[in-house]
């Protein structure tokens, strides 16, 4: 049996080396200069660490056994590609809107309540990234 959370913790461990070995390439630079490899190994190793603290946290835990749901993947990915599809032709904060509730059914325990909190926290992000940063997000 497979352990559910030890199978979460792999995937980042390897999802952390296969972008950081690529991200290697890039110039670091300083701290005080960033080149453009800075960013990628930054949150590379970050996830590493995550996947590393998963891995050794499920030592001290009960075995969830994983299971595959087919239905569960099938939202997720659905709700990406809507995302990907609102985005570019409708707006991104109607694109955030379906994507969380899609995929917000994927949820054993779905509430509509914490679906529309998580998109109003994800738009609050989204406006303070376009107008306190001046990122040129396509929002409405």
């Amino acid at each position: 049996m497979i352990n559910q959370n030890t199978a979460k913790g792999i995937c980042l461990i390897g999802i952390a080396l296969f972008f950081g070995i690529q991200a290697h390439s890039y110039p670091f630079g300083s701290f005080s200069r960033a080149g453009s490899g800075a960013f990628p190994i930054i949150i590379c190793t970050s996830l590493l660490i995550i996947g590393i603290a998963i891995v050794v946290r499920t030592w001290f835990m009960e075995a969830k056994p994983l299971i595959f749901n087919l239905r569960n993947i099938a939202l997720v990915t659905a709700s990406i590609l809507a995302f990907a599809l609102l985005s570019a032709y409708v707006n991104m904060l109607v694109a955030l809107f379906v994507m969380v509730m899609m995929a917000s059914y994927a949820a054993d325990d779905f509430s509509f309540y914490r679906a529309i909190k998580v998109c109003l926290f994800l738009a609050a992000i989204s406006l303070a990234m376009r107008f306190g940063l001046g990122f040129q997000l396509p929002l409405f």
